[in-house]
């Protein structure tokens, strides 16, 4: 029997074709088992079987961690190229990503979705550069922590809010050094506004 299929994952179905080879690597633990997800929060679901939507939003996932790693954002927007300037290019496009799904109709269910998508990988990551144990749910409890302070400071400021972009992203996307070429903030600030402008087509929106 077919499954039936969200608007959100049709429309994404012909973006996503030459991106699904390899998303085992992104959701998956070794054997092909999913790590265990720490308990961020009251609110969080444990993992269960993977369902369709979970595919498709690891794979929106993937191609978001990518665009994350753009040689741009740290050649030419100062991004640091150290484990804390990556976790913050990786929070400012999972920020924006969630933000906008979760404008869907179907919305909310793809964000969660995309959301333990995204902390499976960085628990496997962390497992893999050599964190133990009892320090990796500590570890994705901040990083949950931060991913959220982020995405509410990038959401005002892209609708206007009291303090500018430019300000925002110096504070949060630089690995907690901001850069010293005055140009850097200007040029992340730009992409910022045209990596958000780029899925208003994708989702329907006007």
């Amino acid at each position: 029997m077919r499954r039936r299929e969200s608007g959100t994952v049709r429309r994404m179905d012909g973006f996503l074709a030459s991106r699904e080879e390899g998303l085992q690597d992104v959701v998956t633990g070794p054997g092909g088992q999913p790590p265990a997800r720490p308990q961020i929060g009251g609110g969080s679901r444990v993992f269960g079987r993977r369902k369709p939507l979970d595919d498709f939003a690891a794979a929106v996932y993937r191609r978001t961690a990518e665009q994350a790693r753009a040689a741009e954002l740290f050649e030419e927007c100062g991004i640091p190229d150290t484990l804390d300037g990556r976790f913050d290019s990786l929070a400012l496009h999972a920020a924006l990503m969630i933000d906008r799904l979760r404008r869907e109709p179907d919305g909310e269910g793809v964000a969660q979705a995309f959301f333990d998508a995204m902390f499976r990988h960085l628990d496997l990551t962390l497992r893999e550069i050599g964190v133990q144990d009892l320090g990796v749910g500590r570890r994705i409890k901040i990083m949950a922590e931060g991913l959220h302070g982020r995405a509410l400071a990038y959401r005002e400021a892209l609708n206007d809010g009291p303090t500018r972009l430019s300000e925002v992203l110096r504070r949060n996307a630089y690995g907690g050094r901001p850069p010293v070429d005055d140009t850097a903030v200007p040029r992340l600030e730009a992409y910022v506004r045209r990596y958000a402008d780029r899925w208003r087509p994708w989702l329907g929106t006007t």
